[in-house]
């Protein structure tokens, strides 16, 4: 469990609180929620084609603004890049995964970005 530690002075001293991240207390709507398809090969982000569902079935279309994503952990380093402007809500990128956009505005994400250990974000 990762916290975030806030120090506030007070006038007789030092307090320190111990703070859950935002992306962990925040709420929000339900959503759809993809995995990539293939770890440890990589891909175009827009082609519904390298998604699937939690389920395990193929996704019917691409991830887009309300969309939750996941690129799941590979031995293999793996690249899943846009190639024009690609919008997610949601984003969790595991060891060996890479995910971005050869430019900086090809991938926006509109919620949250977790990068575990091991994983990375290209721009």
């Amino acid at each position: 469990m990762m916290l975030t530690v806030i120090v506030m002075s007070l006038a007789s001293g030092v307090l320190l609180a111990a703070v859950e991240p935002a992306y962990k207390t925040e709420e929000w709507p339900k959503a759809r929620r993809l995995v990539w398809a293939d770890p440890g090969s990589g891909g175009n982000f827009a082609d519904a084609k390298n998604w699937k569902t939690e389920s395990g079935r193929p996704a019917k279309s691409a991830p887009d603004r309300d969309t939750d994503i996941v690129l799941p952990a590979s031995k293999k380093v793996y690249d899943v890049k846009g190639s024009r402007t690609n919008q997610v809500r949601h984003v969790s990128v595991e060891s060996g995964a890479r995910f971005g956009g050869g430019h900086r505005n090809e991938v926006e994400i509109w919620g949250n970005l977790e990068v575990q250990p091991g994983g990375r974000v290209l721009y």
